[in-house]
């Protein structure tokens, strides 16, 4: 139990949390965990996603052309906010006012498939490839990952095998032996299956982290190594989350309509009005009431990116001052609140002769994905609103 808190407390540090403010969260976290089922306490108390990521296994060589695939699955630890607002009385503080979109919002792709090329005639392992998916609304979308395999002269001769893995089947061990080259590679999945590729040459390795006892175990993401003609070397990336489901963040089986919510997440759309969503669906955590939080901060914004849209030339919806109680209550002093509205590109602004403790933010003429925006922004309230099972009467406005 120390050490889950330990490790709690410096994540929450590294989010710009208040060591006291940190501490009381990670103990809240460890206790609402130990007491009851991760799945049914409460939202941000059971929370949390750690990544480890294995010591390199094998040799580098002069034509070794290193990989990792953890840089297009793991979401970036930090993204700055464009705007940097006071806090004000209605403040959380923490996230909202350190300016940085955690990570624990985002969500994850799932390994479905790793593909590896054997050369027989050599016993080694050629070369590997990883196919992601996501899942929402129903159906699966792949990911085809980058094929690390480069052999012309074997191709012809070389020999591919796939581990497919079912639902709720994870990649839960990788081990295998490695020398100069990659000599073989184990894989042993949640349901016992194992696949080996290959030869037997080199000494053994074994890429697995260490798991506790209890609580959710790691479960392989991606892998990351170097490769030429063969497989050099090799490292591996995996996750545990405190839910202990793979498929879905831990939010996603307590809010109606999350699924589809993150469906939006991942479809074509501004990359900064995804980052913005998933920050607030992380914000929204702490008060464990995110469906009635996130609504109002989005319906919020909709409706001044509609007003300036009908009104274009019009001062009183194209200014907003900070301290205004409705603003501050709806958006102005939620987490992510202020970083959306930058995104529909309203600007901190000091006008001359006004209080320096009262600032405006002015809409400018240019603003991205004007013709979408208010479509994409009303798209999500009525996911929201219309959740499987939802809650769309108790609208938290």
């Amino acid at each position: 139990m120390e050490g889950e808190i330990k490790w709690l407390f410096n994540e929450f540090v590294s989010r710009g949390l208040d060591p006291s403010d940190a501490a009381a969260r990670a103990l809240l976290a460890v206790q609402s965990t130990s007491a009851d089922d991760p799945r049914e306490s409460g939202m941000q108390a059971a929370h949390w996603r750690k990544f480890t990521v294995t010591q390199r296994k094998g040799s580098s060589h002069d034509d070794t052309d290193f990989f990792q695939d953890a840089r297009a699955v793991v979401p970036p630890p930090r993204q700055p906010c464009p705007l940097s607002l006071p806090q004000s009385g209605g403040g959380q503080g923490g996230d909202a006012a350190s300016g940085c979109l955690p990570t624990g919002a985002w969500p994850l792709l799932q390994l479905r498939e790793v593909r590896v090329w054997e050369s027989p005639s050599e016993g080694l392992v050629a070369g590997l490839q990883c196919v992601w998916r996501r899942r929402a609304g129903g159906s699966d979308v792949e990911l085809l990952g980058p094929r690390h395999y480069l052999n012309p002269r074997q191709a012809d001769r070389d020999q591919r095998r796939d581990l497919i893995l079912e639902d709720g089947e994870a990649i839960v061990a990788v081990r295998g032996q490695a020398g100069a080259l990659v000599d073989c590679l184990v894989l042993e999945t949640s349901r016992g299956r194992i696949m080996t590729f290959g030869g037997s040459g080199g000494s053994s390795f074994d890429l697995t982290p260490a798991s506790a006892s209890s609580g959710p175990r790691p479960l392989l993401l991606c892998f990351g190594g170097g490769h030429g003609g063969h497989l050099h070397n090799i490292t591996a990336t995996w996750v545990t989350e405190s839910g202990g489901d793979f498929t879905k963040p831990r939010f996603m089986s307590t809010v109606p309509g999350m699924e589809t919510f993150l469906h939006f997440l991942y479809a074509p759309a501004s990359h900064a009005l995804r980052s913005h969503c998933a920050a607030l669906v992380e914000a929204c955590l702490a008060d464990g009431s995110l469906a009635p939080g996130l609504r109002e901060v989005l319906s919020t914004a909709l409706k001044y990116a509609e007003n300036t849209h009908r009104n274009p030339a019009s001062d009183k919806f194209r200014r907003i001052r900070l301290l205004n109680k409705l603003f501050d209550a709806k958006i102005g002093s939620r987490p992510g609140g202020p970083a959306l509205l930058a995104w529909l590109a309203f600007n901190e602004l000091r006008c001359q002769g006004e209080p320096a403790t009262d600032p405006l933010l002015v809409r400018s003429d240019e603003s991205p994905s004007k013709a979408t925006l208010g479509v994409n922004l009303r798209t999500i309230t009525e996911l929201l609103d219309r959740g499987e099972g939802g809650s769309g009467g108790d609208r938290g406005e």
